[in-house]
């Protein structure tokens, strides 16, 4: 068939048209080929009077019809709206959309006669018979007669054909913006354009609220959404519903279909939408951010995503309030969104594969990919990392590869890589907001999603993900995904770029850095000199030594601790008795994964990974190589008694040194008899030394067996590899023991008796020997000292001989 006049002309091109068989009637044209436009000469009221009662079955339509509503202006009007209509006052320079706008809008309105043309398949009304047509062929018999001659692209207008052409193929963008350098293909758009952004006009208004915009479009979604709650169109196929066709379209494609017609041109990428395609193109393959704030120099991609910087970053508004509750936002959708997590509780995204439900799309989107389909499509450039989410793939670039950190706090010289980690930081150490608390306890979050991990780990006891290789059960996602690759696929993708050192998180990496390499501690306390690699250990520090704070509290007994691993610890021990971790190489089982990794390699792999850079040490764990270095080879003793002048390498040792020499607490009780000691270690050796009977350390050269490991090591090194891995410093001598040394440098080096009698003069060595010495010559019950005694009894008993 020949292609249509109108559009070869404007194209220079032959378009293919199918032939379409219709036995109802042709529309009534309007172009100007079939029907000059009249002069304003010829301008004839009568004409239209007559053509308009020709239409219509009810001759009182023309009764109202004064000679004054067809006014005519005069044909030099500057604009050239040269036809003014008297009902409303609108002016036209067009004959025929003058003619259609009277009989549509004032006419056929008056005599209730809008909306004349129905469907014969479905409910749809139409004023204008070329509508009804195009309906029928669209929708009933889904034939596109114009087909794009460089895709596979069909249209049912001829004029959908030109715009599809000049937007995705020619590049013409025909309209110019007369103020700015806007260009679009369709006038509609610019005229919309100079409304919106020049003249700031919004004609169309609300008539339930105070809603203005500048397309009819926009107000009739408007009205839908937020008075009507309409939602008239349905998908064939689920129960979805949507306020627009083109939503339905989106739909089914996305859903059901799988369509992605539209592609891009650099890479495999594929769209349902042009509008993502075009998104996608300028992100990824151009960098193209066309649109520019007016305060500062953020650029974006997308228009919207200006308005949004705005409000958020400038003014500050936040139109969109919840009803519910105080809840504002800058975005309708943020607010839906908060609506449906917040207080209907619904979850309406399912997953198809899994009993997984969400209240985000994004959500579940990122659930199939992560579960099921094992989807990374975000690559980084520079090193093999992939991952599902751009937002990711961006921070990492940052992180690693660019180390930009845009983001500078108002208050101190912290700058981050992301602005949320900018304003987790002034919550935290600034304005110490924590807006949101516990509903069963006193505690209190910046975030709420701290609040959730908070509720699900200590009150509700939900743990809704769950290894699939183990029983293993976790609050938060990101747990479990640390425990399948340190127990099950052993990956370790973060890796040290100055040593071999290798892990499965990125903060271990970034901690192993800090503490090893670059030795920078950047959190400093504020009461003290105290500093430290990671903000958390200051904050553990503060409430230990400053503010004595201990915020979590056990439900079943007093115990109280600082940070909330440890109370999950005290309750798995001493309460609920469970070991949910076990090794996979012998019957043991622990609490707390440090213990299990620790036994795996004291006793199974016998690794050592830790060295000691000034003797043959090795060590499984890196505190007691840094215990071992500040012992024998620095001489540190960090930690001192506030009552004496006892120093110690760790803390704990001064924590025990106080009970015992102090305060005299022993609060760890035997259950089975009456003795208390200062260390629950020493209750659990006493209970088997004495009770139980048990010894579960056996030598594996001999049928020895004691209740301590460290009693059966000594006595491997001492019977059977003849190991003396400590040597005096100042003579040949070596011992089996750190204690032994230690003894032996103060008794024949340095001449210390750190321990003297508070009876007398009287120094040792050994707080043993000491305890024996007041014994004996210090007795309170008795007069004459036991020594005495003895000596006296041994005499009466050779005179009685």
């Amino acid at each position: 068939m020949d292609c249509p006049d109108g559009l070869s002309n404007t194209l220079g091109i032959c378009v293919k048209q199918e032939v379409i068989e219709d036995s109802e009637e042709e529309c009534d044209s309007t172009s100007p080929e079939s029907d000059p436009l009249p002069s304003a000469n010829d301008f004839d009221h009568d004409r239209i009077k007559m053509e308009i009662k020709q239409e219509s079955d009810n001759s009182a339509l023309t009764s109202n019809l004064s000679e004054e509503c067809l006014l005519l202006e005069e044909p030099e009007e500057p604009n050239g709206k040269k036809y003014s209509c008297f009902h409303c006052g609108r002016r036209f320079k067009n004959f025929y959309s003058f003619k259609a706008h009277i009989k549509v809008l004032h006419l056929r309105k008056n005599s209730g006669k809008v909306g004349v043309f129905k469907c014969p398949h479905c409910k749809y009304i139409s004023s204008f018979k070329g509508n009804l047509k195009t309906h029928i062929l669209g929708q009933h018999k889904k034939k596109k007669p114009y087909k794009c001659p460089h895709c596979d692209y069909r249209v049912v207008h001829a004029a959908n054909l030109k715009t599809h052409i000049m937007a995705h193929h020619t590049k013409q963008k025909p309209f110019h913006c007369p103020y700015c350098d806007y260009k679009c293909v369709q006038t509609g758009n610019l005229k919309i354009h100079i409304m919106a952004h020049h003249m700031h006009v919004k004609p169309y208004q609300c008539p339930h609220c105070e809603y203005r915009t500048a397309q009819s479009g926009n107000l009739k979604t408007h009205i839908m959404v937020h008075h009507t709650k309409e939602k008239p169109h349905k998908c064939p196929h689920c129960e979805y519903r949507a306020r627009q066709i083109v939503q339905i379209k989106t739909h089914v494609m996305s859903h059901h279909t799988k369509e992605k017609p539209h592609q891009c041109p650099h890479c495999e990428y594929g769209a349902v939408q042009p509008g993502n395609l075009r998104t996608h193109i300028m992100i990824h393959h151009t960098k193209e951010k066309p649109h520019q704030c007016p305060h500062c120099e953020y650029r974006a991609v997308q228009l919207v995503q200006i308005k949004t910087h705005i409000m958020t970053h400038h003014t500050n508004e936040r139109p969109y309030q919840c009803s519910h509750c105080e809840y504002k936002s800058a975005i309708a959708g943020n607010l839906k969104t908060h609506i449906i997590a917040h207080h209907s509780k619904e979850k309406p995204f399912r997953c198809t594969d899994c009993e997984y439900s969400s209240a985000y799309r994004a959500n579940l989107k990122t659930h199939i990919m992560v579960h099921h389909t094992k989807e990374k499509p975000h690559k980084c450039p520079h090193c093999e990392y992939s991952t599902v989410l751009p937002g990711n793939l961006k921070t990492h670039i940052i992180v690693h590869h660019t180390n930009e950190k845009p983001h500078v706090c108002p208050y101190c010289e912290y700058c981050a890589a992301l602005a949320v980690q900018l304003k987790n930081h002034i919550r935290i150490h600034h304005t110490l907001e924590k807006p949101h608390q516990c509903p069963h306890c006193q505690y209190t979050a910046a975030h709420a999603i701290n609040l959730k991990t908070h509720i699900m780990a200590l009150h509700t006891k939900e743990k809704p993900h769950k290894c699939p290789h183990c029983e293993y059960r976790a609050v938060q996602v990101g747990n479990l995904k640390f425990h399948i690759m340190s127990h099950h696929t052993k990956e370790k993708p973060y890796k040290c770029p100055q040593c071999e050192y290798s892990t499965a998180h990125t903060g271990n990496l970034k901690t192993h850095i800090l503490v090893h390499h670059t030795k920078e501690k950047p959190h400093q306390c504020p009461y003290c000199d105290y500093k430290a690699a990671q903000i958390v250990q200051v904050k553990t520090h503060i409430m230990s030594h400053h503010t004595m704070e201990k915020p979590n509290h056990c439900p079943h007994c007093d115990y109280r601790s600082v940070q909330p691993g440890n109370l999950k610890t005290h309750i798995m021990v001493h309460h609920t008795k469970e070991k949910p971790l076990q090794c996979s190489q012998c019957e043991y089982r622990t609490v707390q994964p440090g213990n299990l990794r620790t036994h795996i390699m004291v006793h199974h792999t016998k690794e050592k990974p830790h060295q000691c850079p000034h003797c043959e040490y090795k060590a499984v764990q890196p505190g007691n190589l840094k215990t071992h270095i500040m012992s024998q080879h620095t001489k540190e003793k960090p930690f001192q008694c506030p009552f004496c002048d006892y120093k110690a390498v760790q803390s704990a040792q001064v924590k025990t040194h106080i009970m015992a020499h102090h305060t005299h607490e022993k609060p760890h009780q035997c259950p089975h008899c009456e003795y208390r000691a200062v260390q629950l270690v020493q209750v659990k050796t006493h209970i088997m030394t004495h009770h139980t009977h048990e010894k579960p350390q056996k030598c594996p050269h001999c049928d020895y067996k004691c209740v301590q490991a460290g009693n059966l090591k000594t006595h491997i090194m001492a019977h059977h590899t003849k190991e003396k891995p400590f040597q005096c410093p100042y003579c040949e001598f070596r011992a089996i023991q750190s204690g032994n040394l230690r003894l032996h440098i103060m008794a024949l080096h340095t001449k210390e008796k750190p321990h003297q009698c508070p009876h007398c003069d009287y120094r040792t060595v050994q707080s043993g020997n000491m305890k024996k010495h007041i014994t004996n010559y210090h007795s309170k019950n008795d007069e004459i000292p036991n020594y005495v005694l003895r000596s006296l009894d041994q005499d009466v008993e050779k005179v009685e001989t």
